[in-house]
Formats: structure tokens, C-alpha cells, sequence
């Protein structure tokens, strides 16, 4: 599927499907060791867990939790977007397609609700919002189950921070198997439109040469008008 999308041999597909974008990044992250899964997501969203959660020991994409409860309304059934679960840790990744909007706490706390009436409370539980936050603060959330309340934090990340820990987690690592599985996930991010941008203020001011063109289209009255 990713050699084919980066090869250009699903011309057919719409590439902007936010679950296209999901199985050709998450999809292809699972493959990595449990620990270079955790840092990746880990540096991407500045998670603040103990760094042990031990070995991956299941996953899932899309799974369809019952919204049989009177605790979720408007709703036939619960559908998170990922699901990794960790030996000391619970992950629940809510995907939006773009980096600035589509987040909304009423359908973090119905996923982390129906996701622990699935599994019952046995250890904590994240939620990372990956693209479509308004701001990148931590979250401290809280919902009550069977009367009792139980606190869970969202974590969240860009796009970009993402491939930002990336490319972090290539550099560091040594072995090639894991090397290119990175390097297909970061081109499949390319294939996406997200890129490296360097911000303006992070440029040598003392190294800038401006185009003395520009500066004239600037004070034309093109741009006045």
C-alpha cells in the first residue's frame, strides 16, 4: 500500500482521507520495536509518562466500541482512530487530517469511556490528539465509571512534530531495518504534504540577504491597494 502510494500507483485514491493518512503513517509505525514506537509518539507530543511501558502487546485501527450507555449520546457506536496497548500503558490516538482544527474534548472523554468499559481500568490511560488542535497544551480530563472518577490527560501534536521526532529517532538509531522503515513513514508524510519549514524567526538575521526586488513589490502600489 505505501509503495504504491508513494509511487504513485493509486492515482484513483484521494490522498487528503484522513484514515489514508492514519494506516500510511500509524500503520507503518507499529512495525518498529515497542520502545522506538513509544519515543516517536513520546518526543512528538512531550508525553509525560514513566519512560518503561513495556512491550506492545495489541493494537487496533478503527475499532467500533459499543455506545450502548447513557453516558454517550448522539451516537451508535464509539470508533477511535488507533488503539496501542502497552504492558503498563493504554494509548488512544485521535487523528484529524490538518494541524489547526477538528479536536473536541466531548469526543476524547467518549472514547476513553467507552474504550475502558471495553477493557476495564487495569493501568493508565493517554490520549493523544494528532493534528486539528487549536493549542498543544497538555489536558487533564476526567470521567466517572461506575461511579468512580478516573483522570486521563491529551497529549498533543502536529503533524510536523511528528515528523520532527522522526527524523529525530532515525538519527539515533543504528540499525537498518528500523532506518528504513522510518525513512518510508517519513516519505509517506512527504507524499502528504508535510514537510520541514523553517520558521523566519529561527534564520540568521545576521546572515540574511534580502532581495532588494522584493522589498520594491512590498512598497509598490500593488500591495498598498
Amino acid at each position: 500500500m505505501l509503495q504504491a502510494l508513494l509511487n504513485n500507483k493509486l492515482s484513483n485514491i484521494n490522498i487528503w482521507k484522513e484514515d489514508l493518512k492514519t494506516s500510511t503513517v500509524l500503520g507503518n509505525l507499529i512495525y518498529l520495536p515497542s520502545s522506538k514506537i513509544y519515543n516517536i509518539l513520546k518526543n512528538a507530543c512531550v508525553i509525560q509518562t514513566h519512560q518503561d511501558i513495556g512491550e506492545l502487546n495489541s493494537y487496533a485501527f478503527w475499532p467500533k466500541f459499543s455506545a450502548n450507555d447513557e453516558n454517550i449520546t448522539n451516537s451508535n457506536f464509539v470508533e477511535p482512530d488507533v488503539i496501542l496497548q502497552f504492558e503498563k500503558l493504554n494509548i488512544i490516538i485521535e487523528v484529524k487530517i490538518g494541524d489547526y482544527c477538528g479536536q473536541y474534548i466531548e469526543q476524547w472523554d467518549k472514547e476513553v469511556y467507552s474504550f475502558l468499559l471495553e477493557y476495564k481500568y487495569s493501568k493508565p490511560v493517554i490520549l493523544i490528539a494528532l493534528g486539528g488542535c487549536a493549542n498543544l497544551h497538555r489536558e487533564e480530563r476526567s470521567i466517572k465509571l461506575n461511579n468512580k472518577q478516573i483522570n486521563y490527560y491529551v497529549y498533543k501534536s502536529t503533524w510536523h512534530s511528528l515528523l520532527s521526532s522522526l527524523k529525530k529517532e532515525y538519527n539515533n538509531i543504528s540499525d537498518y531495518a528500523h532506518k528504513r522503515i522510518i525513512e518510508n513513514i517519513i516519505l509517506g508524510l512527504h507524499t502528504f504534504g508535510v514537510r520541514d519549514t523553517t520558521w523566519l524567526q529561527t534564520l540568521n538575521k545576521q546572515n540574511l540577504n534580502i532581495n532588494q526586488n522584493s522589498i520594491s513589490l512590498i512598497n509598490s502600489s500593488t500591495w498598498k491597494h
